[in-house]
């Protein structure tokens, strides 16, 4: 390549205007290119994130930058019996391990689309993925966002850092067997429906689910979860909305707290259906509370954890000081109770005079794009759910 006889300086300029898709494809050329994009290239960057619409069976791996995101390339499921083949065929070799695939051109954006087949389609996404992590000294932890409804077209990935579920409906039986199957290390959002085979229906997990393990979840459409299920979350950080929350399910969550339950417990959030309102005062009248005291505790609990941004506006920060507080018995735990007839607010102070630092959107490296609003579906990618 002519292009490494020049000067460094003219190099990086040139990686510049190629773009990352470009360097990923400049990259494959040799192994003299790809290490010296890798030592001249540098971006900040937050990770990568992939992304896996079922319906088109199509997927992408974007960079996360600090300000914006950029797709790295995009790849299609290939079945020769429905798919016409209009790309050339090519060998990759990525580090250790050689795939066959595709390889096609948009003719308007040069934007290239890689082919895969029933024999590697599994596997060569997360081996791309790895690739482009150590070319732009990214992390390799994983973050996931799909629409699928059957969790048998995922990539053979058992770890995921964060993970994003955006369809509209999924079988409850198959988010339990899914989340028993693989690990979140930190966040899970899910937004569709939960049914059985043919109903959207109550109790459609487990009690016991390994969904409600997950340090960081937020559930969109929490009707589907028994009181059951929600007493049995076993993280730090918890919504549920639109839940079949009474006001005798507070009470009890609340007499377990007090009784020593829910220890790693930091933030709770849990809104009602519209037509079955808590009542304040029948709930708060049954616990010894106490108002705000500003030398007990912070007039603010920050959420820092990566759903922050996914909580609607009006749910989002409520005015602490306007809450009462609890007292545990057995550990002088603190936590204050936000309570109105539409939601339920929950958080345990424990560090009392928490740092107040702000909190970004770049906090814990979720994938920006899905910022751009309350609902990350209508975000870009805009991902079909039908």
């Amino acid at each position: 390549m002519k292009l490494l006889r020049f000067p460094v300086l003219v190099q990086v300029l040139v990686f510049h205007h190629l773009g990352l898709d470009g360097l990923f494809m400049l990259s494959l050329c040799s192994q003299k290119m790809r290490k010296q994009i890798k030592s001249t290239f540098r971006a900040k960057s937050t990770g990568l994130s992939m992304v896996l619409d079922s319906l088109r069976e199509e997927g992408s791996i974007y960079f996360e930058g600090l300000f914006d995101h950029f797709k790295v390339i995009t790849w299609i499921i290939e079945n020769p019996e429905t798919t016409p083949r209009e790309s050339s065929v090519l060998f990759l070799k990525l580090d250790t391990d050689i795939i066959s695939c595709g390889l096609s051109f948009d003719t308007d954006t040069g934007h290239s689309t890689f082919g895969f087949d029933e024999d590697n389609w599994k596997s060569a996404p997360i081996l791309m993925y790895n690739y482009i992590s150590d070319l732009f000294h990214t992390s390799s932890d994983i973050q996931f966002i799909t629409n699928t409804r059957s969790f048998e077209d995922l990539p053979n990935i058992k770890v995921f850092k964060n993970f994003y579920h955006e369809g509209l409906r999924l079988a409850g039986s198959k988010l339990d067997v899914f989340f028993e199957t693989h690990e979140i290390t930190n966040c899970a959002m899910i937004l569709p429906y939960i049914m059985t085979d043919t109903l959207f229906t109550r109790g459609s997990i487990k009690r016991r689910s390994s969904l409600l393990k997950i340090k960081h979840l937020l559930v969109y459409k929490a009707n589907f979860l028994v009181i059951n299920n929600i007493l049995s979350f076993r993280g730090s950080h918890a919504v549920f909305l639109e839940s079949y929350i009474k006001n005798n399910d507070i009470k009890k969550f609340l007499k377990l707290w007090m009784t020593g339950r829910f220890r790693r417990l930091d933030y709770l959030l849990i809104t009602p259906l519209y037509h079955a309102p808590l009542n304040p005062e029948a709930i708060l009248g049954k616990f010894n509370t106490v108002p705000f005291d500003e030398s007990r505790r912070s007039a603010m609990y920050i959420n820092k954890t990566a759903m922050i941004d996914f909580i609607p506006a009006r749910l989002r920060q409520p005015d602490w000081s306007k809450g009462v507080d609890i007292e545990r018995g057995t550990d002088s735990m603190l936590a204050t109770i936000v309570l109105e007839r539409n939601q339920f607010h929950f958080c345990v102070w424990k560090n009392r005079f928490p740092e107040q630092i702000p909190t970004t959107s770049d906090y814990n490296e979720f994938p920006k794009r899905l910022h751009e609003g309350y609902l990350p579906f209508r975000s870009i990618p805009q991902l079909w759910s039908f």
